[in-house]
């Protein structure tokens, strides 16, 4: 339950912060590897948090998933709302989700 609304707390907050107001000039593309994430250095922070998201996702109990990482539901918490909460670290996040 406490995942869920996690998950859902995040995916609201990244919609929110995902438009560029309008007068914002357009980013340069960067090159794409094979896997489809930019060539430029992903954030840590960022890749820590898709792997782990899409470990959860894939385990049969989520909660020994995060255990057996030595992550608490406190430790989630607080790295899934620093993402939330920084434009760069939200961009990175959805995109290696979408991958």
């Amino acid at each position: 339950m406490i995942r869920t609304i996690t998950m859902s707390m995040l995916a609201l907050t990244l919609a929110a912060c995902a438009g560029a107001p309008p007068d914002a000039p357009e980013p340069e593309t960067p090159e794409v590897n094979d896997e489809g994430t930019a060539e430029a250095e992903v954030p840590a922070k960022a890749k820590e948090a898709a792997e782990l998201a899409k470990a959860l996702k894939a385990a049969d109990d989520p909660a020994e998933e995060l255990q057996s990482r030595g992550m608490s539901q406190a430790q989630l918490d607080a790295m899934m709302f620093e993402i939330a909460s920084d434009p760069e670290l939200s961009k990175a996040y959805s995109s290696l989700m979408a991958n």
